[in-house]
């Protein structure tokens, strides 16, 4: 499993959670794969998202990205120091300090 790091988890005003990825060796190609997994989990070229049409709350988007990713892509999303969170309510904080690992 290769890890890659949060650069941005950030949640809009329709309560979409969008996550942008760090720095890695893969690819807009390779990340776009993450449809496969069939879990509502899109790339759209820049950042992970679940599709609004899931019905997902944005605390179950936190686990279905990392899922995805997981399962279709054999990657792990980890927090650093340098994660940004933006517009992220106290419940998603408490689920991505859950999901995602913390390598400082």
């Amino acid at each position: 499993m290769q890890r890659v790091p949060i650069s941005k988890l950030e949640v809009d005003s329709c309560g979409t959670l969008w996550l942008t990825p760090g720095p890695s060796q893969f690819t807009s190609d390779y990340f776009e794969r993450i449809y496969r997994a069939a879990l509502s989990a899109r790339w759209d070229g820049n950042r992970f998202f679940v599709r609004p049409e899931s019905e997902l709350t944005t605390v179950e988007q936190v686990a279905q990205i990392a899922r995805a990713a997981k399962e279709e892509l054999g990657i792990e999303f980890v927090r650093t120091g340098a994660t940004e969170f933006v517009n992220c309510t106290p419940d998603v904080l408490a689920a991505a300090m859950a999901v995602y690992a913390d390598i400082g």
